[in-house]
């Protein structure tokens, strides 16, 4: 049976086109940094981040293609960045069943490469002349650190808050979305109040994102995730599943984050997924898919809006 697709045909020829020229920009640099990253995009990896500025610029009729490429390119090489970095400081060893960049090539030359990708992002939306899409983009970066020093300040922290969570997720992924919205609503010309809508539907879809991400931690295959499951608890990175078990006095989860040795681990997994605390993650993520298809249900009926709300309904139906 064949998979639907999340977007339009058309949407689908421009990521096509985009994913052509992406590999092309970043195959232009020097050796030592495009070989390695030429790997970890050729490795695979969703785009929707450019797929969402391609949506939103599509919903206007100002679209100037060189800038519409060049900035789904900038977003797209900020995500990639932050991976790289997110990889360092995890001593993680694969990302999608290939090799990080810091365990083949090391962990000094994985940072300056991740230090590349963010400064030749900005070169990038520099060379189109507005300005205005890079304070999205810069904003959202700033996030993007903010996020990740928390998550680090509150390992193995059992207090952990629902909206602690929602505040580090927005920081760590959601933000970049928004981003992503803003930057395409820019260069479509949409009105202040249609960019308020997508930026909203932007924060649900990505929140939603993110605590499905955390579920598939406890949930997914190996072989799919390219790493196994539990990892988050071994890491100590406390996600929304585990805050709901914690809530329900799951005492082999907090066993577990105290003394991530594997059997534990293994038994903290099989607890978190036997208490409830799946489904109270689950039906949260809905909610925020929710909200964002009823922020991009007030735009006018067009294919970019059907896109917008196909995404929503794929971001839940893929972890189902």
């Amino acid at each position: 049976m064949r998979t639907r697709k999340p977007v339009s045909k058309g949407v689908l020829v421009e990521l096509k086109r985009f994913e052509a020229r992406f590999l092309s920009v970043i195959g232009a640099s020097a050796r030592d940094i495009s070989e390695p990253c030429v790997k970890v995009v050729e490795a695979g990896g969703k785009r929707l981040r450019p797929a969402l500025v391609i949506i939103c610029a599509n919903l206007g009729n100002k679209t100037n293609s060189e800038e519409l490429f060049l900035s789904a390119m900038g977003v797209e090489l900020v995500h990639l960045a932050s991976l790289v970095h997110d990889d360092i400081l995890d001593a993680a060893k694969t990302r999608r069943g290939v090799p990080t960049i810091n365990e083949s090539y090391g962990e000094k030359q994985a940072i300056l490469i991740g230090d590349y990708l963010f400064g030749l992002s900005f070169q990038l939306l520099s060379d189109c002349g507005n300005n205005s899409l890079i304070t999205p983009l810069a904003s959202a970066s700033l996030f993007l650190s903010e996020g990740e020093l928390r998550q680090r300040r509150d390992l193995r922290r059992l207090d952990q808050s629902v909206h602690d969570y929602l505040d580090r997720i927005y920081a760590k992924t959601a933000a970049l979305f928004e981003a992503s919205c803003s930057m395409g609503a820019i260069i479509g010309g949409l009105s202040s109040v249609d960019q308020e809508r997508l930026r909203e539907y932007a924060r649900g879809l990505g929140i939603a994102f993110q605590i499905y991400d955390d579920i598939l931690d406890f949930t997914g295959d190996k072989k799919v995730l390219g790493k196994p499951t539990g990892n988050d608890i071994r890491e100590g990175t406390v996600t929304l599943p585990m805050i709901f078990a914690l809530e329900k006095n799951c005492l082999e989860l907090a066993e577990a984050i105290d003394d991530p040795a594997q059997e534990k681990v293994e038994e903290a997994v099989v607890a978190v997924k036997g208490c409830g605390a799946i489904e109270q993650a689950r039906s949260l993520a809905k909610e925020y898919v929710e909200k964002a298809e009823a922020a991009a249900g007030n735009l006018r009926e067009s294919q970019g809006k059907k896109d917008l709300i196909s995404l929503g309904k794929f971001v839940i139906d893929r972890y189902h």
